[in-house]
């Protein structure tokens, strides 16, 4: 009977480990797609960005309005006089109207400079979600090896009884028992290590979506396994098109371009119309024809920028040397990014193969394991061997959990590089 619980207990346990969750992918697509969602609507940084946005598209319509009317009034203390009478007070009102095109242009810079901050909200919303698909993987695979640990210690409890059986029977030595006692205290030790190690991921994964940080993760037992090969190439070209930081980095460029045409267009003169109205109190000691007559002038005048050369030329310089700041930073923003490609690339290759080769370790094992468990209830001989072997099949199989989990994590990181934000 003990022997019939070990071999179901061990099977039990064997396929769970290669299966590890084969047909949870709907789990995996529907609650960590919700946590994404719930990670953009919440996530405390991505809120701060966003309200830059909002605060910086208020600039357009600052930018493209005219300057403020300018009315102004004049009372003689003591009255000009005129022909047709004194000028008794007067009414000016003018109207200032910068160079052609300028309000455009500025109205140009301030949008696109509202749309970098924009595209710093895709930038950290990108980084935002990997670090939650990162965080998820990482606490389903816990999660996953809590099972498997827990699973362990059933087995390890089973063989304990059967080497009791047998040493009560004069079948095994009693090193036998206390080896098996050893070794479920490892394990036990090794389950709540697994344990602890989810308090802290929890907590910054909780952070991410603003909430508390010890609130419960809903998650699959595990992750699945089949994940087909991925066009690596197609990644590096997604990334040097669609990265949102080259994106924000595009888009300065876009704006200093339009801040450069403002610069340009700030030495033109700006023209000026007006209206003076001067009210004229009548002649008493004549009567002229238009006697009191109120005088309604028209005026234009026009700002020439003839002392400020340095100055407009000193604007436009700096935008210049930007720009050309804005060239290098691309260049070793592509650059780094192409060598975290390299890194991912490798990360993900590398999981590949560990998935493969414990997947047939595990198969391996498994076998050996059960021929020395069969020897060992026969003859009674080797069961420190027995040991050893389960714990190299432990050993396997909580690294098959942990190639699966990097080969997710590689994955979101070739998104998160691509600029793959839903992934």
């Amino acid at each position: 009977m003990i022997v019939v619980k070990y071999k179901y207990i061990s099977a039990l346990f064997f396929l769970l480990g290669l299966w590890l969750g084969a047909g949870l992918q709907s789990a995996r697509s529907q609650t960590l797609n919700e946590y994404l969602k719930e990670a953009a609507e919440n996530n405390l940084e991505l809120k701060t960005k966003y309200q830059e946005y909002l605060s910086k598209m208020q600039k357009v319509p600052q930018v493209s309005a005219l300057p403020d009317p300018v009315f102004s009034f004049g009372y003689f203390i003591m009255p000009v006089e005129t022909r047709l009478g004194p000028q008794q007070f007067k009414f000016s009102l003018q109207q200032k109207f910068p160079w052609f095109g300028t309000l455009k242009r500025q109205k140009d810079a301030a949008s696109k400079a509202a749309l970098v901050s924009l595209q710093e909200v895709e930038t950290l919303k990108n980084q935002l979600y990997f670090d939650v698909k990162q965080g998820y993987y990482q606490l389903t695979r816990l999660k996953n090896d809590i099972s498997i640990v827990e699973q362990n210690l059933e087995v390890l409890t089973a063989y304990e009884a059967l080497v009791t059986n047998r040493y009560e029977n004069g079948l095994a030595a009693m090193s036998d028992i206390l080896r098996v006692q050893l070794q479920i205290r490892e394990e036990e030790n090794k389950l709540q290590k697994i344990k602890d190690d989810q308090v802290p991921i929890r907590s910054t994964f909780n952070h991410l979506l603003n909430r508390e940080p010890d609130l419960p993760v809903v998650l699959p037992d595990s992750l699945m396994a089949a994940l087909q090969e991925v066009n690596l190439v197609a990644f590096r070209d997604s990334m040097l098109a669609s990265h949102p930081q080259l994106l924000q980095i595009e888009s300065a460029r876009e704006a200093l371009s339009s801040q450069l045409e403002v610069a340009r267009i700030q030495n033109k003169p700006q023209i000026g119309v007006g209206l003076d109205y001067v009210f004229l109190g009548k002649r008493t000691d004549m009567d002229p024809s238009g006697n009191g007559r109120d005088v309604l002038m028209p005026m234009v005048n026009m700002s020439v920028p003839i002392f400020n050369k340095k100055k407009y030329k000193a604007m436009e310089q700096e935008v210049k040397i930007q720009l050309e700041s804005n060239e290098l930073l691309y260049s070793r923003s592509s650059q780094k990014l192409l060598d975290a490609m390299e890194v991912a690339e490798a990360k993900y290759k590398d999981a590949r193969r560990r998935t493969k080769l414990y997947q047939q370790q595990i198969l391996q094992v498994q076998q050996m394991l059960d021929l020395l468990v069969n020897d060992y209830a026969t003859s009674g001989k080797e069961f420190e061997e027995v040991l050893r072997t389960w714990q190299q099949k432990l050993g396997y199989q909580l690294n098959y959990s942990l190639a699966i989990a990097d080969l997710w994590i590689a994955m979101a990181q070739l998104e998160f590089l691509a600029g793959n934000i839903e992934g």
